[in-house]
């Protein structure tokens, strides 16, 4: 008798509702009929278009020189950090130093892309407690972040070693790349972390994303 009563006061569900939408030039669609899987938005107007001209020109052409500029600065901070060290080698004092203009310069790259402030709870312990930290890795950004804010050693992909400037860049941060179609390099690269993972070893953390190249 209570369970129909209780019953009673929910209100009925209609079958159908519309989607509140603040843009006029997008389309309406009943619940029914979406599928997040299929890409139904309508082409932009005139107006929605010379919108994105301008601003890109206005706001996105300033941000590109300024990543450039900042590419170049860390660029050269990488090339005096890795001069003459030898990478099975921790840092010394003087290199660490000079690995700062580098963790800032990906941090001033992350404000260009939009990412003006990341809200961050608690924080990294220390590597006698967690010499290994391990992330999601669903976009190109959150390897950005961790490398500023946690300063740890990455493993990477030994194809991105290749890449000009960046590949330069990540040698002066302690990158560990694997070639994932070697096993010889699999099995290197675990002999490694455990070195790196003891609390006597002067490397820094370790920071992997399991993902990879997955997602």
């Amino acid at each position: 008798m209570l369970h129909q009563k209780a019953e009673s006061f929910i209100p009925p569900i209609e079958k159908s509702c519309r989607f509140n939408r603040n843009n006029s030039y997008m389309p309406q669609y009943e619940v029914e009929n979406v599928n997040p899987f299929i890409n139904t938005t309508l082409d932009l107007g005139i107006i929605q278009k010379a919108k994105l001209v301008v601003f890109g020109i206005v706001l996105g052409l300033p941000r590109l020189i300024l990543m450039l500029f900042i590419l170049i600065w860390m660029y050269f901070f990488s090339v005096l950090v890795t001069l003459g060290h030898d990478e099975t080698f921790p840092m010394s004092k003087w290199r660490k130093f000079c690995q700062h203009p580098i963790y800032y310069g990906l941090r001033i790259q992350l404000f260009l892309f939009g990412f003006i402030w990341v809200k961050v709870k608690g924080r990294p312990v220390g590597k006698h407690i967690a010499p290994i930290m391990v992330s999601n890795h669903i976009c190109p950004f959150e390897p950005i972040f961790l490398l500023y804010y946690t300063k740890a050693s990455v493993l990477q992909r030994s194809e991105d070693s290749k890449v000009p400037i960046i590949g330069r860049v990540q040698k002066a941060l302690q990158v560990l790349f694997v070639d994932r179609k070697s096993e010889e390099s699999r099995k290197g690269i675990i002999k490694l972390i455990n070195e790196r993972s003891c609390e006597s070893n002067l490397f820094p953390k370790m920071l992997i994303f399991p993902e990879g190249t997955c997602t």
